[in-house]
């Protein structure tokens, strides 16, 4: 499992699968990665490939035979996003965002790709950054407006995020500038 180059991670170790035969298939590969810069959330696809060793089996014995031929299997990419850094939390959102008013608070203003509803857009507001909607504010009564209040904390000590989000603008209220940082850029700012 490679990341794209300038991802911000560098590989530790991998654990492999020692051996796989259709008795014990299937079969969990671990790979570490260690972020370059820890105050920043690294954001990667990955390229995967699934390399082995086939080898006969004795049709005597139903052993493997010693040797094998090295193959490989080019697998889907996989994606490192800002919503694997949060999880989702339930908060009482006006109190908290009054409570954060002295934290890191930024807005953008940005557009949002053509959607087939104001639902979807909704719906993919909430879903990318894998945050909390608070209040029913993801459920969609007017036809074109739309304001929605999330929340959720960030691993790694990033500790708790709030968005105001209303069409074509976010706000975030966060613990650490790095954190709201990942949301923005999550939600298209």
């Amino acid at each position: 499992m490679q990341p794209q180059a300038e991802s911000g991670l560098t590989e530790d170790f991998i654990i492999p699968v020692p051996q796989l035969t259709s008795t014990t298939s299937p079969g969990i590969v671990y790979v570490s990665f260690t972020w370059d810069t820890p105050e920043q959330y690294a954001q990667a696809s990955f390229q995967r490939i699934l390399k082995f060793v086939s080898k006969e089996l004795d049709p005597s014995t139903s052993e493997p035979e010693e040797e094998g031929y090295e193959d490989e299997y080019q697998l889907e990419d996989t994606a490192l996003a800002a919503g694997d850094y949060i999880v989702p939390r339930y908060v009482t959102f006006a109190s908290e965002w009054d409570r954060m008013r002295g934290g890191v608070s930024t807005t953008e203003t940005f557009s949002l790709p053509v959607m087939e509803s104001l639902k979807a857009a909704c719906n993919s507001v909430v879903e990318i950054p894998n945050m909390q909607s608070l209040g029913g504010s993801e459920e969609t009564s007017a036809p074109t407006v739309r304001t929605l209040q999330l929340s959720g904390l960030v691993g790694g000590g990033g500790g708790k995020v709030l968005v105001w989000w209303a069409m074509l603008e976010v706000g975030v209220r966060a613990e650490q500038l790095a954190t709201a940082d990942l949301v923005i850029a999550a939600t298209g700012g």
